[in-house]
């Protein structure tokens, strides 16, 4: 496995970050055990749910586009 350009190394601790779900069945998917995972002790929950993310996204930055796509046509 390659990670920036370098070979990742066994006993190297490295960032990573995906949801809750996976983290809490990071043993099915990713073969890590928690106490691997949690081995560095600087753990921070971001979020638990990529959909929260982006609802959470979606309610801060409305009509972010103003103007019309003319995908309606009046006539």
């Amino acid at each position: 496995m390659v990670a920036r350009a370098q070979n990742v190394s066994d006993t190297g601790l490295y960032k990573i970050c995906f949801q809750g779900y996976h983290a809490n069945n990071s043993e099915a998917y990713l073969n890590i055990s928690q106490k691997e995972l949690l081995e560095s002790g600087n753990t921070k929950l971001i979020c638990t749910s990529a959909k929260e993310v982006l609802e959470e996204y979606l309610r801060n930055h409305q009509n972010i586009k103003r103007n019309v796509e003319d995908r309606l046509v009046y006539l």
